[in-house]
């Protein structure tokens, strides 16, 4: 059987639990719902689980020893309960929040921080990550406690009512909607679920007969990762491929936010994932077990991965006061060999990062997806550090598509983002090659296969252009100081005159000291971007309108990816008649508009 999910009741469900979320509305700004919100639900959660948990081992306990009394069995269960190997989470009390909130209301406060301290380490470790103690004495402030346990405290979020993937799937839904309306920086950690979706497709992930391991150097809260996986699950037509999904299939991230972290840890724990492992950190520079900050916590060569994708922060500054320059630049001559990018946008970083954990071909080899905006497609001149990570790309042929993603995918953007996909394992036919693809046009790939090289002005090299496409004209100003005087003399000298006679002239009375300037009003330097194989004289003659007084030779081979120059369709005005007609009834709309101010 292919397993699917009722998302029709899990839409219902994860409705119901958002509307209740309006009981801090006055209390709370928007942005800070998920705050209380999120945690309280991973509570509950856990603690349902917990209960099954205990009332299932009490039976199998009971069975093998039918004497014990109730306080012999509650004792024993808890110590079975506080074993990681038998329990995955515990909680050393006997609080639960129906108990907490049934409790003296003057002691809700302090009993409920109890229970919550009473959980095991990898929950409380979440519960840290949130400041969820901070946001419970924010609630005692505002006499929000009481009314959101009351709440949740019979919500029913149990295994036998809930799996862990459909658990999962609400609380993504429940994100989703939260980062909708956290404002501005919504779309720094979410991912829309259809773009991970098509991600996850193109990465081709199989139902594996051995380890296949998946990696996000930018994981956010989770959420690619959780698709990552739950696309072999969902595919899986028997119980023995699920269980070869869920023996294989390993999933881990590193996260740079304690928040997003915190999210994406509740994600794994809720879905009971043993086989995923995310750590807190920053991907992009070395670990030093001494420094306060924790770096890469997948270290290559140690760790390569069959399946990497990650959507990683637009635009994002890692160097200056406020970066993290001085320790990137120690994998400079190693994971960074290929290049630098700008301060000013660390998004290739990550790209790099992930090639450098590539499995090789012979283990199976690696596929990368990863989103950019527009910048590292050509941001940088030739020679820079852009432009050589591109070329050190291209060169190896790793770069098998690009997709060109429509706009207003991402919340509070309307930028155009693109899916990269790289490879290290290309088949013989996507060899040499890289597929575009515009998302809305499908049956319309473009292939663009030619490296592009700039040639450049280079204030070391001198040579003179050999031919004028017209005659050319210096204003020449000369400043001669003689028998106490300083005379200057301005004249025109066009390219065919000889200007040896009026340089006597003006020089007559002159002793040695003199200067000469010379301009030239149509002169402008500029660089030149000339496709790859084109002979350079030939393409300035033939492309280059204005005269050319000279030109320096000095090619350099760069790469630059235009994605509009192979996809844009030109979309004539309408007539001016018609624009004309629209200016008048526009025009009249607000006459009316404005008279009935006026009334």
């Amino acid at each position: 059987m292919t397993l699917s999910l009722n998302k029709p009741k899990l839409d219902n469900l994860a409705s119901d639990i958002w509307k209740s979320a309006e009981r801090l509305r006055g209390k709370f700004k928007s942005y800070e719902y998920q705050s209380v919100i999120l945690p309280i639900i991973v509570i509950r959660r856990l603690e349902c689980v917990l209960i099954d948990w205990r009332t299932t081992k009490s039976a199998e306990v009971l069975k093998n020893r039918p004497k014990l009394t109730e306080k012999e069995l509650a004792k024993l269960v808890k110590e079975l309960e506080l074993n990681p190997k038998q329990c995955p989470f515990s909680n050393t009390t006997d609080w639960t929040l129906h108990s907490v909130y049934e409790e003296d209301h003057a002691l809700l406060e302090e009993n409920f921080r109890a229970y919550i301290n009473g959980f095991s380490q990898n929950v409380d470790d979440i519960i840290e990550h949130f400041n969820y103690r901070a946001t419970i004495g924010q609630m005692v402030k505002l006499n929000r406690l009481a009314p959101i346990l009351n709440q949740y405290k019979e919500l029913a979020l149990g295994p036998d009512q809930l799996s862990g993937l459909e658990m999962g799937y609400i609380y993504e839904e429940l994100l989703r909607r939260f980062s909708e309306q956290s404002g501005d920086e919504a779309g720094e950690h979410f991912t829309p679920r259809e773009v991970v979706r098509l991600m996850v497709e193109l990465l081709d992930i199989p139902i594996p007969d051995k380890h296949l391991s998946i990696y996000d150097p930018a994981s956010g809260t989770g959420g690619m990762l959780s698709v990552a996986k739950e696309h072999p699950l969902e595919r899986a037509d028997t119980p023995e491929e699920k269980a070869r999904v869920e023996k294989y299939v390993t999933v881990h991230g590193q996260e740079l936010s304690p928040t997003n972290y915190a999210v994406c840890q509740a994600d794994l724990l809720i879905k009971n994932d043993r086989q995923a492992t995310v750590h807190l950190g920053n991907s992009l520079i070395p670990h030093d077990q001494h420094s306060k900050e924790p770096g890469d916590q997948w270290p290559e060569p140690k760790w390569r991965f069959n399946r990497m994708l990650s959507n990683p922060p637009f635009g994002v500054t890692w160097g200056g006061k406020d970066g993290y320059e001085k320790e990137a630049r120690k994998l400079e001559k190693s994971r960074y060999q290929a290049g630098m990018p700008r301060v000013n946008d660390g998004a290739l970083l990550f790209l790099e990062t992930t090639l450098a954990k590539m499995a090789p071909p012979e283990e199976g080899g690696s596929r990368i997806a990863i989103i950019f905006n527009g910048s590292p497609l050509s941001n940088g001149d030739c020679g820079s550090g852009e432009s050589e990570i591109r070329r050190w790309i291209l060169e190896n042929d790793w770069l098998d598509a690009i997709v060109m993603l429509p706009d207003q995918l991402f919340y509070n953007t309307g930028i155009f983002t693109y899916i990269w996909l790289l490879r290290n394992d290309k088949p013989v036919s996507h060899q040499g090659r890289v597929v575009f693809w515009q998302t809305d046009e499908h049956d319309q790939p473009a292939i663009i296969t030619e490296p592009y090289e700039k040639a450049f002005t280079a204030a070391n090299v001198k040579k003179e252009q050999e031919f004028h496409e017209s005659n050319l004209s210096f204003r020449v100003r000369v400043k001669a100081k003689g028998k106490g005087k300083e005379k200057t003399v301005e004249f025109i000298v066009k390219a065919k005159d000889n200007a040896a006679k009026k340089f006597k002239e003006a020089l007559a009375d002159a002793d040695e000291t003199l200067s000469v300037e010379w301009t030239h009003r149509h002169y402008v330097q500029d660089d030149e971007y000339i496709p790859h194989g084109e002979e350079i004289a030939a393409f300035l003659k033939r492309e280059i309108a204005k005269p050319i007084i000279r030109w320096d030779e000095s090619p350099q081979l760069g790469y630059e990816i235009l994605p509009n120059k192979y996809f844009y369709r030109y979309q004539p005005p309408p007539p001016a008649k018609e624009l004309l007609a629209e200016f008048w009834r526009l025009e009249k709309e607000a006459e009316k508009m404005l008279e009935g101010l006026a009334r």
